[in-house]
């Protein structure tokens, strides 16, 4: 719904009309109204409404994904925006939370301010444009940041760490 920017980002998918993507909208809430916005701005095939999906969607979506988009209001630290970085994609998102800290502005995406709908069309524009290249070192950015902090490997010492010091 709206704390989701679910409207701006599809304002912002409007401004880049001539722009060859596809978007998939996944989540529960205000769908209804977000499916008539896009249908009201001809967006019916750029967009597809998944509504609530499984992990396992999620993970099938995600690896065929280059970008997460994210343009919330208010988060903590989103499971999202961790999932995103785990199939290595370019993070676009809002500068709220915890996800400054997992979006590394040009390394492996970036962050528009809420309500931007100029700035999340730009970053949308900048990655839909980006050269392989460029897309890789993103990709492994992600993913090494992924493995860094929230792998297995890098989660266990630090519980067990935490664990001992009980």
């Amino acid at each position: 719904g709206k704390r989701k920017g679910i409207f701006d980002l599809l304002s912002a998918i409007k401004k880049l009309d001539g722009e060859d993507f596809f978007v998939d909208i996944c989540g529960d809430g205000e769908i209804t109204a977000a499916k008539e916005m896009a249908g009201r701005l001809g967006l019916d095939k750029k967009v597809k409404f998944h509504g609530w999906i499984s992990q396992e969607q999620t993970r099938s979506l995600l690896k065929d994904a280059s970008t997460l988009l994210l343009p919330s209001y208010n988060e903590g630290l989103p499971m999202s925006i961790i999932e995103g970085l785990s199939a290595g994609c370019s993070i676009i998102s809002t500068n709220v939370g915890g996800i400054a800290e997992q979006v590394i502005v040009g390394e492996n995406g970036f962050l528009v301010e809420p309500g931007d709908i100029d700035a999340i069309s730009d970053s949308l524009s900048n990655i839909i444009n980006i050269n392989t290249a460029e897309r890789e070192k993103m990709f492994l950015f992600s993913r090494k940041h992924f493995i860094d902090n929230f792998s297995e490997m890098a989660v266990v010492p630090y519980l067990k760490k935490e664990i001992v010091n009980l």
